[in-house]
């Protein structure tokens, strides 16, 4: 029996044999798109022609200022949603490089910074697994030691001309979101998948809703802040826009992007004319995409100040920033004298419960970006909850 990939109807429509990316559904019309992605055509049809309906408006005020439009999907459109992501948006970005992490399964903040550790083999000797392991002695009713055997891990590199503490410089994208237009993502499912005008232009009809700029008052068709497509089309178009570009023009920069956030490190310590001329040259680029910078938030870090990334330091190796640190490590030392609910107020949780999942939450994620300082701090926490706990509180049981 012959198969769509070899029919005259789909050289006619493709102008080619294979679609430019492999692992996809072949789609050539309305009809197909919809039983790929398991819906009849009388729903398809009502998504289509109904889409700005399909979702509720939220507005949340920025703590920069201003106001955050927020897109909630209908039950019916969610469900659409997850199954073109699945079938449509999933293998496509699995064809995206190291540089993007964001909204990308298996990756977090920690991938993208370790991105920017260069190589230097002063510091690579230092570059192993922590072999011990912290114990916590009580020598009081609420007073503690914490004892540890310091390794080759805990140790400080000597100081040296290191490549990981040469320039760093962060970028933010304008209305990331909302920016990524129709027209762009019609065109790159045209160009860069491959699928026809009819298809690209649905799919991109699907993917985005009608806005108004808050400066002219205009409605445009953009991509929502909130639906399931929305963080997979957005990476993928400015993949195609500016990540590309930026990748070939500057070869000599280590360049990551986590949404609308732009990282590019090298390995010296560049002087202002040679970085202010950089940074020239990739506005330049990222102009010329259509997307815009926005210069509040353009930060440019030297070796002598902590370099931070999506909220990790970096200057040597990935870490956790130290006012963070010390105040978990201050909060988790009031709970043991103190006990925990004289915390809730400190801590600005509603009760004792939100305070130990909040504190769980963060201890989590401090493991995942520093797991050797992040024993210390369970240590106390097991403490604290050994003094003043009941069985509520353990592991693995909702309070």
């Amino acid at each position: 029996m012959t198969s769509y990939k070899t029919t005259s109807l789909e050289r006619i429509e493709f102008n080619q044999v294979l679609l430019k990316t492999e692992k996809l559904p072949l789609v050539i019309d309305d009809w197909t798109l919809s039983f790929r992605l398991g819906f009849r055509g009388k729903t398809f049809w009502y998504l289509h022609n109904n889409r700005d309906k399909a979702y509720r408006v939220f507005h949340i005020r920025k703590a920069s200022g201003g106001m955050r439009v927020l897109h909630n999907p209908s039950p019916l459109m969610r469900t659409f949603s997850q199954q073109l992501r699945a079938r449509i948006l999933l293998p496509l970005c699995a064809n995206l490089g190291p540089h993007v992490s964001a909204y990308q399964l298996g990756k977090s903040t920690v991938d993208a910074a370790k991105e920017h550790i260069h190589e230097c083999p002063i510091c690579a000797a230092h570059d192993v697994p922590h072999v011990c392991s912290p114990t916590l002695e009580s020598t009081g009713q609420f007073t503690y030691t914490i004892k540890k055997q310091p390794c080759l891990a805990c140790e400080a590199p000597p100081k040296h001309d290191c490549p990981r503490r040469g320039v760093k410089i962060h970028m933010d994208l304008k209305d990331f979101f909302g920016s990524t237009k129709r027209s762009w993502i019609r065109k790159y499912f045209h160009d860069v998948v491959g699928y026809n005008h009819y298809v690209s232009g649905l799919l991109a009809h699907l993917m985005t809703v009608t806005l108004t700029d808050p400066k002219t008052r205009k409605t445009y068709q953009g991509v929502p802040q909130g639906s399931k497509t929305s963080g997979d089309i957005c990476n993928l178009v400015a993949d195609w826009l500016i990540d590309q570009p930026l990748l070939k023009r500057f070869p000599a920069w280590t360049y990551t992007r986590y949404a609308d956030d732009l990282y590019f490190s090298h390995p010296k310590n560049l002087s202002r004319e040679e970085t202010d001329k950089f940074i020239k040259e990739v506005e330049t680029v990222i102009q010329a995409s259509g997307y815009r910078v926005n210069r509040k938030k353009l930060h440019v870090q030297r070796p002598h100040t902590q370099q931070r990334l999506l909220g990790v330091t970096l200057n040597q190796k990935v870490g956790i920033p130290r006012d963070q640190y010390e105040r978990m490590r201050a909060l988790l030392h009031n709970c043991v004298t103190h006990g925990f609910e004289a915390q809730v107020a400190r801590a600005k949780k509603d009760n004792v419960h939100h305070l130990h999942h909040w504190i769980r939450g963060n201890l989590a994620y401090f493991t995942m970006v520093a797991p050797a300082r992040a024993e210390r701090l369970k240590q106390v926490y097991q403490h604290a909850q050994s003094l003043h706990c009941v069985s509520v509180f353990t592991e693995g049981v909702t309070p």
